[in-house]
């Protein structure tokens, strides 16, 4: 395919009006492609692509940088593959939105004119086979385990991503029967059935009144098998869950996280409770009522807005959407996030503790990339973007200095 053809196919890539083939042939280059290309690439200008690549997609700012948008909205990428963006740029996201694709396709715009098709999110496919074995981590992926009504738990196959609720029975999103689930018990909204994520991994349920439900790492939710007529409710007893709630104004949806009720009619929100002082939900869509169930407050949500609730102390504040919905799209996205932040992330990810040999609070770190990586991979990617270290012994990854 001549390069001409190939920036065709990725600018209707970017914009959302490719074919499902024509997606395929974008989503299955990779940098090995290169070999089979009539393109003559040396060694030399493959490693400076892909350093540039790590780089642009992983900026180390101090003054509030991303390296990925302009103030116009458009990429770094599409306005100049060529053109390094310097460290201190200080570029704005502001009110835009953006989706996932279209940042996945940024990585192969960077590389088109050297003719290199790189596809980011998986460049930790591949590693050197003459390199030195060392400990790493993998992300786990899909896994999750049902717990039934009379406490029988099942390893959910990790070849599948969810589970529907049906009027019957639970299964897979498939329609492949759950083996153990088919005696459920009483399937009445008295039958509460729970579903949980280790670390590393994420899950996707769908309620048996359509409403779906995405569980980040190391969450877990409990849910009837059927809801009532006049009343659906949920409870979100640990981390991190997107939902995509059933618009039906006679049954109120009412969702219960650690000391507050969000009350819903149709809307997408995302809720996260990680944190052991105070619970975040950000509403992506529709409008949503959040109370405070230890006193009368309450606000109401507009999409773009968030709710914190700290202690007794209920707030709503801006939502950065496109962060907050990251994990959602089995991302990490970094924006100016200091790197105590983006440690915990990782460790909330991969299940790792952190160890600090020095101070790092001006370093920060701005940019994306797939959670599908290993933890050594990623470590290596936000080590080149500043002047420290991520060394992971045993379970635990040791940040200090650079020397």
């Amino acid at each position: 395919m001549s390069l001409n053809k190939a920036e065709e196919l990725i600018k209707k890539y970017l914009a959302g009006n490719c074919s499902e083939a024509e997606r395929s042939i974008v989503e299955s280059w990779h940098l090995q492609d290169i070999k089979e290309s009539s393109v003559s690439v040396s060694n030399e200008k493959i490693e400076e692509v892909s350093r540039r690549m790590r780089i642009h997609l992983l900026a180390h700012t101090e003054k509030g940088g991303t390296g990925m948008l302009k103030p116009d909205g458009k990429s770094e990428f599409e306005s100049d593959a060529n053109q390094s963006v310097p460290a201190d740029s200080n570029y704005s996201l502001g009110s835009i939105i953006f989706t996932w694709p279209r940042l996945a396709a940024a990585s192969i715009i960077l590389a088109i004119s050297f003719g290199i098709f790189f596809y980011k999110s998986d460049i930790g496919t591949s590693s050197p086979s003459n390199s030195v074995v060392v400990t790493d981590i993998s992300a786990v992926g899909n896994k999750a385990i049902l717990t039934l009504a009379d406490g029988r738990s099942i390893n959910l196959k990790e070849d599948q991503n969810g589970i529907v609720v049906g009027t019957e029975k639970v299964t897979y999103t498939d329609g492949t029967d759950i083996v153990g689930a088919e005696k459920s018990g009483d399937k009445s909204a008295h039958t509460l059935l729970a579903l949980s994520t280790p670390k590393g991994a994420q899950y996707q349920i769908t309620l048996s009144d359509g409403t779906k439900i995405w569980l980040n790492s190391h969450s877990r939710i409990r849910y009837p098998l059927a809801f009532e007529k006049t009343r659906r409710s949920i409870e979100v007893l640990d981390g991190e869950v997107y939902l995509e709630v059933v618009h039906k104004p006679e049954a109120p949806f009412h969702v219960f996280a650690k000391g507050q009720e969000i009350e819903v009619l149709g809307t997408s929100f995302n809720v996260n409770t990680y944190s052991a002082v105070k619970t975040i939900t950000t509403l992506i869509k529709g409008s949503v009522k959040v109370k405070n169930m230890q006193g009368d407050k309450h606000l109401i949500l507009t999409p773009g807005e968030e709710s914190v609730m700290e202690k007794d102390n209920l707030f709503k504040q801006p939502a950065d959407l496109n962060v907050v919905t990251a994990w959602k799209e089995n991302y990490f996205y970094f924006k100016n996030e200091p790197l105590e932040n983006v440690m915990m992330q990782i460790s909330q990810w991969y299940g790792v503790s952190i160890k600090y040999d020095n101070s790092f609070k001006k370093v920060r770190i701005g940019g994306f990339i797939s959670r599908n990586n290993s933890l050594k991979t990623l470590l290596e990617l936000l080590e080149e973007t500043g002047n420290f270290s991520l060394k992971l012994q045993d379970s635990t990854v040791v940040v200090k200095n650079r020397n």
